[in-house]
């Protein structure tokens, strides 16, 4: 299970929730990532059910300006290992799709305030091959999607990476 490292010198006001699976979990790099997001939410939906027993960390996740960052890295690791258009990438495509999903309706139910701003991004682009370096121009960008209470649709904008 993860850790809450709270900030014990109040710098910037932050606290920062870690947790990782272990190498037995994740050993394989043959195997399907995806379970690794599905892990990471399993992770971060525990963390919101924990603060209902525990009032500091409730009081952490009610602060104003809180971000939380959820890394969802199985994309990245089926990208690499089985090139982003096997059929293995694509399904975990979907799996994210349906994490993020779920990530917004739980944040909107635990806040119901509706101010809460979402970005996905990613932190590279791909070639066909899986690989890191630029080929082809459009292999370099990475999407940045911003959705606000006060954006009329979701922006978005593409970036070099």
């Amino acid at each position: 299970m993860g850790k809450l490292i709270s900030n014990k010198y109040n710098i910037m006001n932050q606290a920062v929730f870690t947790s990782c699976p272990t190498f037995y979990q994740y050993n394989s790099v043959n195997a399907d990532a995806s379970f690794l997001d599905e892990w990471s939410f399993d992770q971060f939906q525990s963390l919101l059910n924990r603060s209902t027993q525990d009032p500091e960390l409730k009081e952490l996740l009610l602060q104003d300006n809180l971000v939380i960052f959820l890394h969802l890295l199985g994309c990245d690791s089926n990208g690499h290992a089985h090139r982003p258009f096997s059929s293995i990438y694509l399904n975990n495509v979907k799996v994210v799709d349906h994490i993020a999903e779920r990530v917004y309706s739980l944040l909107e139910n635990y806040y119901k305030d509706n101010r809460t701003s979402y970005i996905f991004t990613a932190d590279h682009g791909m070639s066909d091959k899986g690989w890191y370096y630029l080929v082809f121009l459009l292999e370099s960008f990475l999407c940045f999607i911003a959705i606000h209470q006060f954006l009329c649709f979701p922006t978005v904008y593409m970036v070099i990476s």
